[in-house]
C-alpha cells in the first residue's frame, strides 16, 4: 500500500486538520464579506453548478478532509458518490447542489469570487462570467480581489506540514474519483509536527 492509500481518521487524529480549517474559516469569512458587499453583482447560489463540471484533484490535506466526511455519510449518499464516476462532473455533485458542501476544497469556496491570477509574470483580474463584468470587475478596490497564487502558497505550506504529520505524500494530487476507494490506515507522526502557518488570506 503506497502513501495514497492512508487514510487518516476523524476521530484521533481529527488535530492534523487544524491548520487546514483555520484556513477555510478564513476564506469563508472572506467569502461572506464579498458575497454582502456585491450581493447584486454576483450569480452564486445552490442549484449553480456550472464550475462543478470537472472531476477535480486534490492535495493531501483536501482529499483526506473530505475522505472523514464522507466515511461519516449515510450509506445511501456513499452510494450516491460512489456510482457517480461514470460522469465527467464532479462526483459530488447531486441534483444541483454538493452532497460535502461543508467540506468542500478551497478551489470550491473561491470560485465565483474576484481573483487576482498571476499568468507568465503577469496580473490580470478574473471572475466567474455570470458575476460582475469586465468593466466593474477592473473598478473593484483591491481588498475586494482574492490574490489566487498567495492563497495557494498558503494551502501548500498547510498541506506539508499535514502530510509530515500523517506520512503521506505532499506533492502528490490525488483524484477524487479515489474517494471511496481508499483502506483504513492510521499517519504516523515525523518530525516537525509542531510548524505553523501564518495563514494571512
Amino acid at each position: 500500500m503506497d502513501d495514497s492509500d492512508k487514510y487518516v481518521s476523524a476521530d484521533t487524529h481529527d488535530d492534523l486538520f487544524g491548520q487546514y480549517r483555520n484556513l477555510i474559516v478564513k476564506v469563508d469569512a472572506y467569502s461572506r464579506r464579498i458575497h454582502d458587499q456585491f450581493r447584486t453583482r454576483i450569480a452564486c447560489r445552490r442549484g449553480c453548478s456550472d464550475c462543478c463540471r470537472q472531476q477535480l484533484k486534490l492535495l493531501p490535506v483536501e482529499f483526506y478532509f473530505l475522505r472523514q466526511r464522507f466515511a461519516l455519510l449515510p450509506e445511501d449518499t456513499q452510494g450516491i458518490i460512489k456510482t457517480a464516476g461514470d460522469s465527467t462532473d464532479c462526483i459530488l455533485l447531486h441534483r444541483g447542489a454538493c452532497l460535502l458542501y461543508s467540506h468542500r476544497p478551497i478551489i470550491c469556496r473561491t470560485h465565483g469570487l474576484p481573483l487576482l491570477v498571476t499568468e507568465n509574470g503577469r496580473q490580470r483580474r478574473d471572475c466567474c462570467p455570470k458575476n460582475f463584468d469586465l468593466h466593474s470587475l477592473a473598478d473593484l478596490p483591491p481588498s475586494a480581489v482574492l490574490h489566487l497564487e498567495r492563497l495557494n502558497t498558503i494551502l501548500v505550506l498547510t498541506n506539508r506540514i499535514f502530510a509530515g504529520r500523517a506520512g503521506v505524500e505532499a506533492g502528490e494530487r490525488i483524484p477524487l474519483l479515489r474517494l471511496h476507494l481508499l483502506s483504513p490506515a492510521g499517519p504516523s507522526k515525523k518530525p516537525g509536527a509542531g510548524t505553523r502557518v501564518k495563514n494571512d488570506v
